[in-house]
């Protein structure tokens, strides 16, 4: 009888670099592939050091942890999955992260982006593949975006954007697309 494995993933760079991030079995957790990601952190190299980092449907928290192993100054992981969550928090405290690096609201992310009156420097949005965004869901997102503020839109690469704004820049990689946008 074969023994089922668990699953993880590696910080790819940075002072975290090589650190396992695990993800849950039996959920619907579907983590940015390295090669997205490597490739999305070289895009945003210029502006990550400092950056006050949003990882919107963060899941185990593999974008947020990148970004702060990169240099990031903090990072906000929002989640309404309670499973997830724990998985999350496991991650962040197995890697180490200090505690004020980090805040974890479990909370539907449509609700805190209504709420939050904070700016952000990066905005990574990693929705499941299945979860039809409103069509004014990146204006909104962008509000909470500083004024030079990135948001990176991950989706399902056959799904046509119903965003009323069009990225400045998108990248594909095989089953998934990466959108950039800016105010």
């Amino acid at each position: 009888m074969k023994r089922k494995k668990k699953s993880h993933l590696s910080v790819i760079a940075g002072i975290y670099k090589r650190r396992k991030i695990f993800t849950p079995k039996d959920e619907d957790v579907r983590p940015l592939t390295g090669i997205c990601k490597k490739s999305m952190f070289d895009i945003l190299k210029p502006v990550i050091k400092g950056a006050k980092f949003l990882d919107l449907f963060s899941g185990t928290g593999s974008v947020g942890i990148e970004a702060l192993s990169r240099g990031a100054s903090s990072c906000v992981f929002v989640e309404s999955n309670s499973t997830v969550i724990k998985t999350l928090k496991e991650n962040l405290k197995r890697i180490g992260i200090e505690e004020e690096k980090f805040k974890i609201f479990y909370e539907d992310v449509f609700s805190f982006i209504e709420r939050i009156d904070e700016k952000f420097d990066v905005i990574f949005v990693g929705p499941p593949f299945k979860l039809e965004l409103p069509e004014d869901f990146i204006d909104k997102v962008l509000r909470i975006a500083s004024d030079k503020g990135i948001v990176i839109l991950q989706k399902y690469s056959r799904t046509k954007s119903r965003m009323a704004k069009q990225p400045y820049r998108s990248k594909t990689f095989g089953a998934t697309t990466l959108d950039y946008y800016k105010k």
